[in-house]
Parts: C-alpha cells; structure tokens; sequence
C-alpha cells in the first residue's frame, strides 16, 4: 500500500512539475509549484521523514513561494516576443533531448547495477530525514556546497537589487 502511495504521489509530483515549466501564466505557475512542493512533503512523509515533510512545507511552500509571488507581483507584464522563436532552437533540440536521454539511462543503469545484490530490508533508513542527520551532513560534510549556495543567493539579490534601482 505504501509503494502504491509512493508511486502515486510520485507521478502526481512530475505532472506538477512539468505544468510549472509548461503554464505560460506566471501566478499559476507559482500556484503549480507550491503544489508540487506540498506533493514532495508527501513523498518526504511517506518516507517517515515527519522534520523534512514540514520543513518543505513551512520554508519552500510558505515563506519562499510567498517572496516569489511578490516579485511575479511587482513584475510588468509579459509583452510577447515579435520577433517569435529564434532559428537555432529547431538544431539545439534534438541533440540536447539525446543527451538528456543518454543521461537518464546511465544514472538509471547505474543505481539498478549498484543496488544488485542488496534487498530494500537490508538498507538502514533509521535516522533518514532526521533532525540529527540533516544537522550532520549538512553543517559538517556539505558545510561548502551549502555555504557557497548562500553565497551564490546573497549575490543574486544584490544583482536583482542593483538592477531594479538601476531601471528608476
């Protein structure tokens, strides 16, 4: 029951994805995304990961979607393209398709190939999603890549910043 659970909200979670990407209207596509993210805190709870589910919740679907409705908000609207699609779109499609394609059969292969020989009950999901293990790998294996993140974010608000002050 649980797997079917999983698998469900699983689909339900790359259609909303796919029709945040897809929706031309920028309110409803942040209305898509807050569903899907509300979808993976499902996925998180089904996991019996209870901190992860309302985390995912209370930051991305709450306090995150909020500051992008703000911004979608304070932006003019969207004056279509005259000049329609560019030439070079119709010769980067498919040969970008076929990587992304390649890519997906060798990270699948990859994880069929490695977990072979090891039944879904031999694996330790004890403390997955846990206060104590998030805290551990986050502040002490991946203390760079989640500082550089920081960083990265802080320079693209300043950019948005300087960029709007520089348009009045």
């Amino acid at each position: 029951m649980g797997l079917i659970i999983f698998l469900i909200l699983g689909i339900l979670s790359v259609f909303t994805a796919i029709a945040v990407v897809v929706e031309k209207r920028p309110v409803y596509s942040a209305l898509y995304f807050i569903a899907n993210l509300v979808v993976l805190s499902l996925i998180y709870l089904t996991l019996h990961s209870e901190f992860l589910a309302v985390v995912q919740v209370l930051i991305y679907a709450g306090a995150v979607m909020v500051l992008f409705l703000f911004v979608i908000m304070m932006m003019p609207p969207v004056v279509e393209n005259r000049f329609g699609k560019m030439s070079f779109q119709k010769f980067l499609i498919m040969p970008l398709l076929l990587i992304f394609l390649f890519e997906l059969v060798y990270v699948l292969s990859c994880g069929l190939y490695a977990s072979a020989g090891k039944s879904p009950s031999s694996l330790s999901f004890e403390n997955f999603g846990g206060i104590v293990s998030l805290g551990q790998l986050l502040f002490k294996r991946y203390l760079v890549p989640f500082e550089i993140t920081s960083l990265i974010l802080l320079v693209a608000i300043i950019g948005a910043v300087y960029l709007r002050r520089s348009e009045q």
